[in-house]
């Protein structure tokens, strides 16, 4: 895909008078924190107009920004049709065309995006001749998800990739300049107490249930009943937001057939994480490759000083390098799981220095207050704030024919 764009502006670069931040989803998750964080923060700066979808954190972005209408995503699931993929591509060339006069209208200096998989907002801005920055969180292992991170290469000007395994997912040229800067967490106090690990372990899995197995819950749920083989006891607590009964129920019906189900308890969604995580002897992490890349809820875990036991999936690792700070398996192996699990309760101080070392890492190197100063630094670095001259003609309606604007 081509581009006919106006130059650059010329002007005085600084603090942008509006930024346009677009969210790919409004549900409870890692991505949409941080983009929550980053509107409230730059909110205090500048205007911030935010394209949000309808969701439970809509409001929270209301209350920090004017709320527009959502941009379309490009699909990125496996067996996704070429017809599906290509209707998404023409919603996001239209909604580009709205975001194109929202951005002139509005004085719009910068674009930000929660997602690779928003690809109108990068199109409206290389159309208005501001510069976008595309977060890249996601862990691309379907055909379609790789062309997204391609396409993005090609068409953004700043991809901002939460690691360096993220950054090696795209391709090596294209014109958008890739920046690593990591998501992260505001870590608290030290914890009041330590992780006991006695018996029975009372361990954890946090995270939404979502439709399919990408959090991978009923994992959790195997490998305790998997722990019968080590003789450790142990309890379950499943936290988090149901987004898709069916699959909550699989958990539950997992839970039965093994065996576990009066070990198991589904506790919802919870307000106070740390507080969960003092209860609680060890997280488990189960997601499958491809469903997260460095997830908060690892760095909240460690900052608590409790023992976790990960998939070794995305960049995991570089949050949590084995044997270091914690222990790491192969994704979707819950009988490895449950002998990490085992070894907890056979070594409980080394878990505790593992963890302690974590929570040094985590503080040092995923704060999130330091990472939203650096993206801050980035745009402002690149905004043009006092233009001397007009923005020429973009074309704006000839966007709309693919003869003229946009070439396959």
């Amino acid at each position: 895909m081509t581009f006919t764009a106006p130059p650059p502006r010329s002007g005085r670069r600084g603090r942008p008078r509006a930024l346009l931040i677009a969210v790919h989803s409004a549900a409870p998750g890692g991505a949409q924190a941080m983009a929550l964080a980053q509107a409230e923060r730059f909110a205090e700066r500048c205007e911030v107009i935010a394209a949000v979808p309808d969701g439970p954190l809509r409001e929270r972005f209301a209350a920090c920004a004017e709320v527009i209408r959502p941009v379309p995503s490009l699909p990125t699931w496996e067996g996704v049709s070429r017809s599906r993929w290509m209707l998404q591509r023409a919603r996001s060339r239209r909604a580009a065309v709205r975001l194109v006069a929202t951005i002139r209208r509005r004085r719009v200096g910068a674009v930000l995006t929660s997602s690779t998989v928003t690809l109108a907002p990068t199109l409206a801005a290389r159309l208005a001749g501001v510069p976008s920055f595309v977060h890249a969180r996601e862990w691309p292992v379907t055909p379609a998800g790789l062309a997204v991170f391609a396409l993005q290469r090609r068409s953004a000007d700043h991809i901002v990739a939460i690691s360096a395994g993220v950054a090696a997912r795209f391709p090596d040229e294209g014109r958008a300049a890739i920046i690593q800067i990591p998501d992260g967490i505001s870590a608290g106090p030290p914890p009041r107490t330590e992780a006991a690990l006695g018996e029975p372990l009372r361990l954890c899995v946090i995270g939404s249930l979502t439709a399919g197995d990408g959090k991978g819950q009923h994992r959790a749920v195997e490998a305790l009943a998997a722990l019968r083989a080590h003789r450790v006891e142990a309890t379950l607590s499943v936290v988090g937001p149901v987004l898709d009964r069916d699959y909550a129920e699989r958990v539950g019906r997992v839970a039965r057939e093994l065996g576990v189900a009066d070990r198991v308890r589904m506790v919802g969604p919870v307000e106070d994480v740390p507080a969960l995580l003092e209860a609680h002897d060890a997280l488990l992490f189960c997601s499958r490759q491809g469903a997260d890349v460095t997830p908060l809820v690892i760095m909240e875990a460690l900052v608590a000083e409790r023992p976790v036991v990960a998939a070794d999936v995305g960049s995991v690792a570089e949050v949590m390098p084995d044997g270091e700070c914690g222990s790491l398996v192969p994704a979707e192996d819950p009988a490895a799981m449950a002998a990490a699990i085992a070894a907890l309760a056979v070594d409980p101080e080394g878990a505790r220095e593992r963890a302690r070392r974590g929570a040094a890492r985590v503080r040092e190197r995923f704060d999130r207050d330091a990472g939203i100063e650096r993206l801050w630094e980035e745009i402002a670095a690149r905004v043009v704030v006092d233009t001397t001259s007009q923005v020429t003609e973009f074309r704006a309606r000839s966007f709309q024919s693919r003869s003229e604007t946009l070439e396959r």
